[in-house]
């Protein structure tokens, strides 16, 4: 088969199936490297977004605004779907992981330690 995007005939096997459909296998024209190359980009991009973002922010509870230390600590832990690192480490969508965000304080890692002690006591 032929990838599309680094322009190289490989074997069958290094493209993914993307569907069956009566019985006849559907491959991606994407192959295994190009794929994992743009997984790789994607959650880089998505690091560098999200740090971006928390270095404008700082702890609610004492102030400190290091965003290497800053968490996202969902309030209610019954409306958390994800953890956020989680959706980055996915390479989720923007948006999704901003309503995800919406849905947190901003501790840092010392706070929000201190904010989980005890709770699997």
């Amino acid at each position: 088969m032929f990838c599309k995007y680094c322009q190289t005939e490989q074997s069958e096997q290094n493209f993914e199936v993307a569907s069956i459909v009566k019985g006849k296998a559907y491959r991606r024209l994407k192959c295994r490297s190009c794929k994992q190359l743009r997984q790789n980009q994607r959650r880089q991009e998505l690091y560098s977004w999200i740090s971006d973002y928390k270095k404008t922010l700082s702890c609610s509870k004492c102030g400190f605004s290091d965003y290497r230390a800053l968490d996202f600590h969902h309030l209610n832990p019954l409306e958390k779907d994800f953890a956020v690192a989680d959706l980055i480490s996915r390479g989720a969508s923007p948006n999704k992981i901003k309503k995800e965000i919406e849905k947190c304080v901003i501790l840092c890692a010392n706070c929000h330690r201190i904010e989980h002690w005890g709770y699997g006591m």
